[in-house]
C-alpha cells in the first residue's frame, strides 16, 4: 500500500474525531484509540463485546490527467460492528451511529483528499444470523490528485 493511502486513512481517522460523535451507549466520544486502521479486520464475537470501529482500504483507482497529473480515487471502509441482536435498543443505536459517521464523513474537510461520493451497507444479515453481531460499512470514496 502507497504512503498516501495510509495518510488518507489516518485523515478519516481524525476527521472522525474531530466530528466529536459520541456512542450512544455510552455518551463517550469516539476517539483514535476506539477507531482502528486494519487492513484485515476480522473479530470473533468474543471480540464484538464492545464496540469497533475500523477503517480499512479497498480500492485505488486512478486516471491521468496531464502528463505529470493522475487523479486517484481511494476507496475507504468504516466498519461498525459489536454484538448486538436485531430489534434490541443496542441494535438501533448502531444504526444511528452509522448514520451520524455517514453523515460526519460527507461534511469532514479531508486534507489529502475531496470526498466524492459515499455507500452504506446498514447491516449485514449474515453477521446477524451468524455470530449475532451488528456489522455496518460504510464505503467512502476520496479523490486526490498527485
Amino acid at each position: 500500500m502507497t504512503a498516501p493511502v495510509r495518510q488518507i486513512l489516518e485523515d478519516v481517522r481524525q476527521a472522525i474525531v474531530a466530528a466529536a460523535i459520541a456512542d450512544p451507549e455510552t455518551n463517550a466520544a469516539l476517539d483514535s484509540d476506539t477507531i482502528k486502521i486494519d487492513y484485515l479486520p476480522r473479530f470473533t464475537p468474543e471480540d464484538l463485546k464492545n464496540l469497533r470501529v475500523v477503517l480499512a482500504p479497498r480500492q485505488d483507482s486512478s486516471q491521468k490527467i496531464s502528463r505529470s497529473t493522475r487523479e486517484h480515487e481511494v476507496g475507504i471502509q468504516i466498519a461498525v460492528m459489536q454484538t448486538a441482536a436485531p430489534g434490541t435498543e443496542r441494535f438501533t443505536q448502531l444504526l444511528d451511529l452509522t448514520s451520524e459517521l455517514d453523515k460526519a464523513l460527507a461534511d469532514a474537510d479531508i486534507e489529502s483528499g475531496t470526498w466524492s461520493r459515499s455507500e452504506v451497507i446498514l447491516y449485514d444479515v449474515a453477521a446477524l444470523e451468524q455470530h449475532g453481531a451488528f456489522r455496518s460499512v460504510i464505503t467512502a470514496y476520496l479523490k486526490h490528485r498527485n
